[in-house]
This record gives structure tokens, C-alpha cells and sequence, in this order.
């Protein structure tokens, strides 16, 4: 404790006659703790309307996704699969996925799927679908690490700190196998289009 001795002190609309003491007092402020392994820092979720949504590491626009797209024999982009994307600071664990339809254009229709950053395949990410003259509910995940070493054919990275193009693309295993995506066959509204939804999960 600190002692002020004085007959008589005015400080504004204070007077005090006598002796003052007080408490010495430091402000401290701490610095935020780095985020717990696990903690979610950001979820990227929507319809592929064209919606734009911010979070924290900023704001994406998804693709507008209005039509079905039938698959050839070489590999093109799923519509609506596409975004660049830079997860926020502190991620260590980023998830990719994106739900589509598949319906089967021939009998026995079979499609074949892989994810892309930057154009550069991630072979490990490689699926393949096959359905009888039926509708599947896809449901396209992959999982990338941040900060250990790199390695394309699972999509982990030393550092991302810039935005980087995820994309899936697809194709026919054979023009007597042809599948399309976005597409509802064989349901109670035949033939319906079904909008895509994409999203991103950013972890510590």
C-alpha cells in the first residue's frame, strides 16, 4: 500500500483533508489463448445458388448451380464443386465436402470422382460409383492436414496462407456406363434437378 500525506487535496470534484491512501494497481491484459486441438474455428456452409457467405477467414461465393451435366469419358469440373478458399489461422485440420446427385444415364451407370487443388490431382481422394438405373445421394469428403509436411496425393500442406481452388471432377468409366450429376432419376418427380450443397470445416 501507498500512502499520499497532505493537509488538503482536491483532485476535480474531490476533496480530501488528511491523508490518502491507496492501492497500487497494474493493469494487465492477457493474451488470447492459442485455440484448444479439435476446436472448429469456421464453418463454410451453403446451397450452390450463387450465396455468398462470410465467416471469419472472409467471404466465398459459391457457384450457381441451375442444371444437371452429363459426364463424357474425360474428366470435366462438377458444377458447384468449385472454391477458393484460405482457411482461417491456427487451422491444422481442414475438411472438404460436397453433396450431389448421380443419376444413372444407361443401365449400370458409373462414375468416377477425384478432388483437385490448384489443378494438381489428390489422388488419394479418388471414388468410384456405380447404381442400377437409380438416383445416388453422393456424399464427396476429404480430409487435408495443415503444418506438417507436404504431400499432394492427400492434399496436406506445410502452410496455407493464401487461397487455393478445391474442385471435384468426374467422368464416364465408359460411353455404355453413363451417369450425370445434379440429376434425380427414377424418383417420385422423374428426372428432377437437385442443387448441389458444399462445405468447409476449418479445425485446430
Amino acid at each position: 500500500m501507498s500512502t499520499i500525506n497532505a493537509d488538503t487535496l482536491s483532485v476535480k470534484n474531490l476533496s480530501v483533508t488528511g491523508t490518502l491512501s491507496y492501492t497500487d494497481v497494474t493493469a494487465q491484459t492477457a493474451l488470447p489463448a492459442s485455440p484448444a486441438s479439435g476446436t472448429i474455428l469456421e464453418t463454410l456452409v451453403g446451397l450452390c445458388d450463387g450465396r455468398s457467405i462470410t465467416v471469419p477467414s472472409g467471404t466465398y461465393t459459391l457457384e450457381n448451380v441451375t442444371s444437371e451435366l452429363a459426364a463424357t469419358t474425360s474428366f470435366v469440373d462438377v458444377p458447384g464443386s468449385t472454391i477458393a478458399y484460405k482457411p482461417p489461422t491456427g487451422t491444422k485440420t481442414l475438411i472438404y465436402e460436397f453433396d450431389f446427385q448421380q443419376g444413372s444415364v444407361d443401365a449400370n451407370g458409373r462414375g468416377y470422382y477425384k478432388m483437385l487443388i490448384d489443378d494438381v490431382d489428390v489422388d488419394k481422394s479418388r471414388i468410384g460409383l456405380t447404381a442400377e438405373e437409380s438416383t445416388l445421394q453422393t456424399h464427396f469428403i476429404h480430409v487435408m492436414r495443415i503444418g506438417g509436411s507436404d504431400d499432394a496425393t492427400l492434399g496436406d500442406f506445410a502452410t496455407w496462407s493464401s487461397l487455393k481452388t478445391l474442385k471435384v471432377q468426374f467422368r464416364d468409366a465408359s460411353t455404355s456406363y453413363d451417369v450425370s450429376v445434379h440429376d434425380m432419376k427414377y424418383t417420385d418427380a422423374f428426372d428432377t434437378f437437385k442443387i448441389p450443397v458444399l462445405k468447409i470445416t476449418a479445425i485446430a
